[in-house]
């Protein structure tokens, strides 16, 4: 059975790829900068192997940051997707289809009966 927490989950996938990428972007273009710093202008000026060593951690933590949104971003599906894979399955099993194919037939009959009464009373005006 589907439960309301499940149909959350699904709906809110596109906001979790969204902030996901741009957290991916955003850690990326610090490491370029930070790798910037502390290798090429930190380098030349005499001041790259303090900086280097004051910035390993930071630098851990980004590349960790960087390599666990990324995948997020990119192989997560958007909801319609994850509807289509989870929920509609679920909804649209085989008891679920006989049920409402019976129900499809009840009222069909019934709208076929109904449109015979109408052509009945047309045929009596006439």
């Amino acid at each position: 059975m589907i439960s309301a927490f499940d149909v959350y989950l699904v709906m809110q996938l596109d906001t979790v790829v969204f902030v996901s990428r741009i957290t991916s972007v955003f850690s990326l273009v610090i490491l370029v900068l930070l790798t910037i710093a502390t290798h090429g202008i930190g380098a030349t000026h005499g001041i790259g192997r303090t900086t280097k060593e004051k910035t390993k951690p930071g630098w851990r933590v980004l590349l960790f940051v960087f390599c666990l949104s990324f995948p997020i971003g990119v192989l997560l599906p958007s909801s319609q997707t994850a509807a289509a894979m989870l929920i509609l399955p679920k909804i649209a099993s085989n008891e679920n289809m006989a049920a409402l194919s019976k129900e499809a037939s009840e009222l069909f009959n019934i709208a076929k009966d109904a449109l015979k009464g109408i052509s009945k009373d047309d045929k009596q005006k006439e």
